[in-house]
């Protein structure tokens, strides 16, 4: 029999997964959801951020923004802010699917019956297992810079966990929640509901400003990310195991390895400027995108062979956790 790539379709899980989206599957609801679901999240931003400025006896929150005053990110406060935000999204997400697609929000979550909790720590521990070496590779080869004492580091961490997981949930409830889950109810074509909100992902991830030159390659490697978070949750249906790689990963790029002037408030360590030495941060990007395809190979590889195997979950591939 010739080897084929399992790449993810619509299994068992995946079309319970998706059943709700089934009974609204219009695209200008979609549409209107994802506009909807953006507008609360810049609305939550400028409301905290006028709160905050309020407190301090600074100017409003829309003199700051017009006068592109936004407070550095390097700070732990503002990235604290900048996370919080992420609530408005979820927030968004929910009132759309309660309003525009007359459901549960929960439904944006998981198939009924699904262990969201225990996919969750599942994707946690692939995350951690797949960055650890790329951590070691960091901290030998570049030589990071310490951002921070670790005592003081760890008092932030406090507030800044849960708020990271509100981040990488938000997030995946839009792009494998919401939008994969509408794209499969009105399209049959994994090039729609898998590839393009990954493609998405990737691109509002592309910031030349930040990363220089490296920017097409930052965004790759976020797409893959994608398509590896819109695999697992169409063979698992649920999000549960995308929300925990992200959230991983998130832990890994914001509280230790954060970047040189961007992002990185929360950071143990800070990497060197992309902008500035994009030789460097050219030949970081390279590590991390071989390792993001190197996991996702081996997954691809044990999805194969487990499909193969007796009482294995058939052509698209094996039985996550249920």
């Amino acid at each position: 029999m010739p080897f084929r790539i399992p790449l993810p379709g619509l299994s068992p899980a995946f079309l319970g997964f998706v059943g709700p989206a089934r009974q609204s599957p219009e695209v200008w609801r979609l549409f209107v959801g994802v506009i909807l679901g953006a507008s609360c999240f810049a609305a939550t931003l400028i409301g905290t951020l006028h709160l905050v400025l309020a407190a301090t006896g600074n100017p409003s929150a829309f003199d700051t923004l017009e006068a592109f005053q936004v407070p550095s990110l390097t700070n732990p406060i503002w990235v604290l802010w900048l996370l919080l935000g992420f609530g408005g999204l979820s927030l968004g997400m929910a009132t759309a699917a309660r309003i525009l697609h007359g459901r549960s929000p929960r439904t944006l979550i998981c198939a009924p019956g699904r262990p969201v909790v225990q996919q969750f720590c599942v994707g946690v521990l692939a995350a951690i297992a797949a960055l650890v070496p790329g951590a070691l590779v960091v901290l030998l080869w570049f030589e990071p810079s310490r951002n921070m004492q670790v005592s003081i580091w760890a008092l932030w961490m406090i507030p800044a966990l849960p708020l990271v997981l509100l981040q990488a949930f938000s997030e995946e409830l839009l792009f494998r929640g919401y939008l994969q889950q509408q794209l499969a109810a009105r399209f049959s074509s994994r090039w729609m509901w898998w590839f393009l909100p990954s493609f998405v992902f990737g691109a509002l991830h592309f910031d030349p400003e930040t990363f220089g030159r490296n920017a097409p390659l930052a965004a790759l490697a976020t797409m893959v990310f994608g398509l590896i978070a819109g695999d697992v949750t169409a063979r698992s249906g649920s999000i549960g195991i995308a929300v925990g790689l992200h959230f991983a990963n998130n832990i890994f790029a914001l509280c230790l390895f954060g970047l040189d002037n961007h992002l990185s408030g929360l950071s143990l360590y800070v990497l060197p400027d992309p902008a500035r030495q994009a030789a460097e941060f050219g030949l970081l990007s390279i590590v991390d995108f071989v390792g993001i395809c190197f996991a996702y190979v081996v997954f691809l590889a044990v999805v194969a062979i487990t499909a193969r195997s007796p009482g294995s979950g058939g052509r698209n591939g094996p039985r996550l956790p249920s």
